[in-house]
């Protein structure tokens, strides 16, 4: 072990510890924004979604993109809707927080002066594991619960668009998800070429 571990890496841990806990309290605002109504009225849920503007008249020269991003203003919402449109903050909290919680491992043993260990290798290939599937996943669980808030057995918001809403199911394939998998899979098995190596050092010794 390397008693003297880089300034760089002693830094890089300290950030990821203070964006770590931040995310924590940020998490834990916005579940209670959703349950509660922190910090808005508590008579009223407030959920992103969006609309289909096909049938808005638009000037020549303009043509539409996609669906159009509002927010949707839940009057007296029921319990049980408001449980269902936590669940899609606290999936991509959940996700977040596991990322941040693993890569915060990895900087610890760095700024301990000993990054090349198993522990690690294992740390990324689960993040690797979490970009290639915990994505998808949490996108998949997410737009459930979002489009759920907006169906007739749920909704008692009146009237909907004739185009219906969409409460944001995205697009579960994600490129840079995928790219960023494949990096850390190959990350991880350098850490594991250098792990074998400082083993095969410290055995001569």
């Amino acid at each position: 072990m390397d008693p003297m571990p880089s300034r760089a890496a002693r830094t890089a841990y300290l950030v990821l510890t203070v964006i770590f806990w931040i995310t924590v309290v940020v998490g834990l605002i916005l579940v209670a924004h959703r349950l509660v109504g922190f910090g808005q009225d508590p008579g009223t849920l407030t959920l992103p979604a969006s609309i289909s503007v096909n049938d808005v008249r638009l000037p020549e020269a303009f043509e539409v993109a996609g669906p159009l991003p509002v927010n949707v203003d839940v009057a007296d919402p029921s319990l049980s809707q408001r449980l269902i449109a936590t669940v899609p903050v606290f999936v991509w909290w959940a996700l977040v927080l596991v990322v941040l919680w693993l890569v915060r491992k990895v900087a610890r043993s760095a700024a301990q002066g000993d990054p090349f260990r198993a522990s690690n290798v294992t740390r990324l290939r689960w993040l690797g594991a979490l970009f290639l599937v915990g994505f998808p996943l949490a996108t998949i669980v997410a737009g459930y619960f979002a489009d759920l808030l907006f169906s007739p057995e749920v909704w008692t918001g009146g009237p909907l668009p004739a185009g219906g809403i969409e409460g944001g199911f995205q697009l579960v394939v994600s490129a840079p998800a995928i790219m960023g998998a494949v990096c850390l899979f190959a990350l991880a098995e350098v850490f594991a070429y250098g792990a074998r190596l400082r083993e095969d050092v410290d055995a001569t010794i």
